[in-house]
């Protein structure tokens, strides 16, 4: 069936609840790119090695990343098609199935990263001490893939529920109080250099991970999206 002009209405109370629902989704996602650029400038002033360094593992960790998107993905999906239906335990469940099946392979890919790097690295560089250090980094990676899972998940899974306002405020101190500052004193100010840089990664994934299990343990995380 075409659609015609009269179809075209406009609901004032849908708008605005599809506005307000949106902005802190869009503010957290600023907010995280904001960060990174702040604590991406501090990287490169820590010399070429170690930008090249963290280049390298961020874009091959990329595919680890990848795989918590889809079953985040997944996760908004059928979370909202629960929630849709009335079901929350199937939402419930869905959440907790999403989580272990991404925190499995999204570590196992990263430990396969780890102990290839002395040879894919070589794709990238000769230079043994930028693969050496690929090598460290990847292998803090591998401990912070769990709670990247979880940050993942349960982003969806409570912006499925309907709030996003959360999430912002989770995304914000995590992104500003332990990676961007934590960079800035444990890599920058007291030289620790890359090693703190990914620590300070996991830390901040383990923070949102742990805020977001708190939250969940409330009675009332999802709730009616109008």
């Amino acid at each position: 069936m075409a659609l015609t002009v009269k179809d075209i209405v406009f609901r004032k109370a849908l708008v605005f609840s599809m506005i307000k629902f949106a902005i802190p989704a869009a503010i957290e996602r600023l907010s995280m790119r904001l960060g990174q650029v702040i604590y991406f400038g501090l990287i490169v002033r820590m010399g070429v090695d170690v930008y090249a360094t963290h280049n390298i593992a961020g874009t091959v960790t990329t595919f680890a990343y990848t795989v918590g998107g889809g079953f985040a993905t997944a996760a908004t999906t059928t979370i909202g098609q629960a929630i849709g239906s009335g079901n929350e335990s199937d939402a419930l469940a869905y959440r907790r199935a999403s989580y272990i099946q991404s925190a499995v392979f999204m570590t196992a890919v990263t430990a396969i990263l780890c102990a290839t790097s002395p040879w894919f690295g070589l794709l990238f560089t000769h230079n043994q001490r930028v693969i050496h250090l690929l090598t460290i980094i990847l292998g803090i990676d591998i401990v912070s893939q769990p709670f990247l899972a979880a940050v993942l998940v349960d982003t969806s899974a409570i912006q499925a529920g309907g709030n996003s306002k959360y999430p912002m405020i989770v995304t914000t101190i995590g992104i500003w109080v332990v990676r961007t500052l934590g960079v800035y004193i444990f890599a920058w100010k007291l030289g620790l250099g890359l090693p703190a840089v990914w620590a300070c990664i996991a830390g901040d994934s383990a923070l949102r991970a742990l805020l977001f299990a708190w939250y969940r343990c409330k009675k009332d995380w999802i709730r009616a999206l109008a």
